[in-house]
This record gives structure tokens, C-alpha cells and sequence, in this order.
């Protein structure tokens, strides 16, 4: 049989090995996502570069004054419909990442709230008669307390997805309304 100390230690260390874990991983996929933004500034970065050439050479060519004003009107209306492209995307990540944050801490909770009630489970194995009923009103209590932190995380996320929901019908029309959404930019 092992002493409370020893069983702390191994509680301890099996609950610390379990959140390193999660971290690990929880940092894995923010450096993705944090990979991801990086592409998508660079892409705006050579996009923007090429247009701002394309629009000064459009503008040295241009005619008379009529023509420069339709292409300079072409052009607001191109960065105008660039510029909501990229912050639809950018919108995309973040919300990608919340995500990632979200499930990562559903599953520390969910680990941790698991470790606990093994120990105390553990703890209250051999304990006197006489103190069942404090045992039994911690592990009510232990087991209310986990149940409504779950409960909260998860209307968190209900409440998330709806708001996503909602906001995904507009990402996506912005989407189909830019030409320039791959990257390459046509000029005129």
C-alpha cells in the first residue's frame, strides 16, 4: 500500500506529464496557425507589390484625365475587395485558433478533473468508518464542481459556433465576390 505522500507524488507527476502534453500539442498548433498568418501577410505583401506596379504603369498610360480617374476607381475597388478578403481570412485563423484554445482547454480540464477524482478516489479507499460521510460530501462536492466547469466550457463553445455560424454565410460571399482570393491579382 502506498503512503498519501508517494500517492501525491505519483498524482502529481502522472497530472504534470498529462499537461505537458496537451501544451505540447496546444503549441504545435498555434506555430501552424502562426505559419498560416505569416503566408497569408506575404502573399498580401507580393500581391500588393505587383498591383501598385500594374497601377502605375496604368496610370503613366493613361490618355486624358477620364481615363485615369476609371482606373484609378478600378483600382479602390480592387484593394477595397482585397482588403475584405484579407481580413475575412485573417478572421478565419483567429477563429481557427480559438478553437485550438478551446479544445485544449476542455481537454486540461477534462484531464485534470479526471486526475482528481482518481485521487480521490484513491484517498478515500482506506479511511475510517467513521469519516465516510466527510469523504462522501467531498466527492459530491468534487464531482459537482467538475460537472459545472465542464458545463460552462461547453455552452462556451455552443455560444462560439453559433456566433460562427452566423458570421460564416458573410466570410463566405466575401470570398466569392474576390477575384484576387488566390492570390494572383489581375490588373487591367
Amino acid at each position: 500500500m502506498l503512503t498519501i505522500p508517494e500517492q501525491m507524488s505519483a498524482a502529481v507527476k502522472t497530472n504534470a506529464e498529462a499537461q505537458h502534453t496537451i501544451f505540447a500539442n496546444l503549441f504545435d498548433k498555434l506555430h501552424e496557425r502562426l505559419e498560416e498568418l505569416t503566408r497569408l501577410n506575404m502573399e498580401v505583401v507580393k500581391a500588393s507589390l505587383a498591383e501598385s506596379t500594374a497601377y502605375a504603369r496604368e496610370l503613366i498610360g493613361a490618355k486624358n484625365s477620364q481615363d485615369f480617374f476609371s482606373i484609378s476607381t478600378a483600382h479602390n475597388q480592387r484593394e477595397i475587395q482585397s482588403a475584405t478578403y484579407y481580413a475575412n481570412e485573417a478572421m478565419r485563423i483567429v477563429s481557427a485558433t480559438k478553437d485550438v484554445c478551446h479544445r485544449a482547454m476542455t481537454e486540461n480540464i477534462a484531464e485534470t478533473s479526471r486526475y482528481g477524482s482518481g485521487l480521490l478516489m484513491e484517498f478515500t479507499k482506506n479511511i475510517p468508518s467513521t469519516t465516510e460521510q466527510m469523504a462522501d460530501l467531498v466527492k459530491t462536492t468534487w464531482s459537482a464542481s467538475s460537472d459545472a466547469v465542464t458545463k460552462t466550457v461547453d455552452e462556451n463553445a455552443a455560444t462560439q459556433q453559433k456566433e460562427q455560424s452566423k458570421d460564416a454565410p458573410t466570410n463566405q460571399s466575401a470570398r466569392k465576390n474576390n477575384p484576387d482570393q488566390t492570390g494572383n491579382r489581375t490588373t487591367h
